[in-house]
């Protein structure tokens, strides 16, 4: 009796071990795809919805055209960039009115795992100053 106990439980850890070895992606859910980037200017007070009130901003580069639309984050607005689609470390520019365009570099690194590429944002610069990767991302305009 004590024989096939033993062998009972040491199936059963085996089947434990071998069955969690892997994540199951099709339950697993994707990290985002983007970071959500807010303008302030030196006091503090958010740009986007107020100081600029389009609908969306345009960021250019060599060879790339988007447009970016600001996203409601509670009483503030937010634009929301998806760094993969970017060069990684390039300039790009942020039109954000017709007499002022910004500096855009995006750093980052390509986690891949069983179930999802993802990236880990590494620093934003920000018309040549870097904001570091805390998210949201907030920059100043100075």
């Amino acid at each position: 009796m004590s024989k096939n106990l033993i062998l009972f439980f040491f199936g059963l850890s085996l089947f434990s071990i071998c069955s969690c070895s892997k994540p199951d992606c099709t339950t697993a859910l994707p990290p985002p795809d983007y970071f959500l980037l807010q303008i302030q200017d030196t006091t503090g007070n958010n740009l986007i919805g107020t100081t600029y009130t389009d609908s969306s901003y345009k960021l250019t580069g060599d060879n790339y055209e988007a447009f970016v639309s600001p996203e409601p984050t509670g009483p503030q607005y937010m634009l929301r960039i998806h760094p993969m689609e970017l060069k990684n470390g390039e300039d790009y520019y942020l039109k954000l009115s017709d007499a002022d365009s910004d500096t855009l570099s995006v750093v980052y690194s390509v986690k891949e795992d069983e179930c999802f590429t993802s990236f880990i944002l590494t620093s934003v610069v920000y018309n040549g100053e870097d904001f570091g990767a805390d998210r949201p991302v907030i920059v100043e305009k100075k």
